[in-house]
């Protein structure tokens, strides 16, 4: 502060205002995604890149006894309101993410671009990367022994062997019944994949805290269940 600019005086405004040239590192996966404002988690597993955590995109509420296997429909578990504001600000909004009947995840953007909700085969390959049988693969109902178990997060309830091993870290969301209400939240998990198995049915998978193995089989589009997202192969 004496008036004479000296070597020294640049070097140290250059150390502190001179990284503006300096570039970004790149996203790369296991990083957060910033999408529809919210920081997603993610993680790579074998080739696969997937959220670890449910989506959240929410542009419309129903309450639970409101459904469609043609119209989209989004919920929060035990909101039974149409306020996507009141919703959004729920424990179980901030803790589960929301469900979607099946035309939701089709028709709203529910996973940002580059991204998409998997397909059936995609979660066979991911099963294939927890140790599930190849001949299992295909097989409708429970198959494997503790894939299930390695999907989930720890603080699952007894008697579930959670360990997350791969950081998937799926919680027991719960989800919207056919019948219109809420059931199964702390003990369970849905997750729809993208492939349509017949006129108003597709492929899922679920896991809950009886069993080590995950279920494949299809369910009808007007139930709510959780989504993710993976990353379009390249």
């Amino acid at each position: 502060f004496d008036g004479c600019v000296q070597l020294t005086v640049l070097l140290d405004l250059l150390s502190a205002y001179g990284d503006c040239g300096a570039e970004e590192s790149p996203w790369q996966c296991g990083d957060p995604l910033e999408y529809q404002g919210y920081n997603y988690e993610t993680v790579q597993i074998g080739e696969q890149c997937w959220f670890a955590e449910n989506a959240r995109y929410l542009p419309e509420v129903s309450p639970a006894d409101i459904g469609s296997v043609s119209e989209a429909h989004g919920y929060v578990y035990d909101y039974e309101g149409t306020s996507v504001t009141e919703a959004m600000a729920t424990s179980s909004f901030q803790e589960y993410g929301a469900v979607y009947n099946f035309t939701a995840i089709q028709v709203w953007e529910i996973c940002p671009v580059g991204w998409s909700v998997p397909t059936d085969s995609q979660w066979q390959e991911l099963e294939g990367i927890l140790g599930m049988d190849s001949e299992e693969l295909n097989e409708t109902d429970w198959r494997g022994t503790d894939e299930g178990w390695k999907l989930m997060s720890e603080d699952w309830p007894s008697p579930a062997q959670p360990n997350n091993s791969l950081g998937f870290s799926a919680k027991p969301s719960g989800g919207r019944a056919v019948e219109g209400f809420f059931g199964g939240q702390g003990q369970l998990e849905h997750w729809w994949t993208s492939t349509e198995d017949a006129e108003d049915a597709s492929w899922y998978r679920y896991i809950d805290k009886n069993h080590g193995g995950i279920t494949r089989f299809t369910y009808t589009h007007s139930v709510g269940l959780s989504a993710r997202c993976i990353k379009d192969a390249e």
